[in-house]
């Protein structure tokens, strides 16, 4: 049995709005790309292919059915996960300008990008509703590797999209004021964007 189009096609306009939409992984590529260049946010795009890839296999593997027979684990992990955000946050509102003498800071790093991954209750939300609407399970070991390529290949080109603005912004950057207005509003925006999640 094959996948039909349309089905396919389902697939794509999902990944691709839930991607593109404002969401923690977004605010942080917009806060990278916007202090460091594209360059900078290249490592959280690499984190969020390897770690939106092991939470989709999970997810089409079974592990839904893990957090249905035991919610109390999900609600801990969202909870978990919004601490991190909180931290998250923090470091942005610090990543200001340095002062003269001081170095420019570092981007993130892919293995910390890959981890946020597995904390971020929207990335959870967002799979799970993919895997369980759209995933034809009766395909087997087939049906991982369609919902893998099909959630992978059309979320980045979403996220590309807020790398390709915070570059834009970074010509705008150029004075310790305008980082610290940035990095404060980065940073409101990115616990703002996990508030909703929580009462889901």
């Amino acid at each position: 049995m094959g996948v039909d189009l349309e089905l396919l096609g389902l697939m794509a306009v999902y990944s691709f709005v839930t991607s593109v939409s404002p969401g923690p992984n977004n605010t942080i590529l917009l806060t990278l790309s916007g202090r460091f260049g594209h360059r900078g946010a290249i490592p959280h795009l690499l984190g969020m292919v390897v770690g939106l890839s092991t939470m989709v296999i999970a997810m089409s593997a079974g592990l839904g059915a893990f957090f249905a027979a035991y919610p109390t684990v999900y609600q801990v992990m969202k909870y978990v996960g919004f601490a991190y955000v909180l931290y998250m946050a923090w470091r942005i509102y610090r990543a200001a300008l340095p002062e003269p003498g001081q170095g420019e800071g570092k981007p993130t790093t892919l293995w910390r990008a890959t981890l946020f991954q597995w904390v971020n209750p929207k990335a959870w939300i967002v799979i799970a509703t993919f895997v369980t609407a759209y995933v034809p399970v009766e395909l087997g070991p087939l049906s991982i590797l369609i919902a893998l390529a099909m959630f992978i290949g059309f979320t980045m080109p979403g996220a590309v999209v807020w790398v390709f603005v915070g570059t834009l912004l970074s010509r705008w950057l150029r004075t310790p004021r305008s980082r610290r207005v940035f990095t404060t509003v980065m940073a409101l925006a990115l616990v703002a964007s996990m508030v909703p999640v929580l009462f889901i």
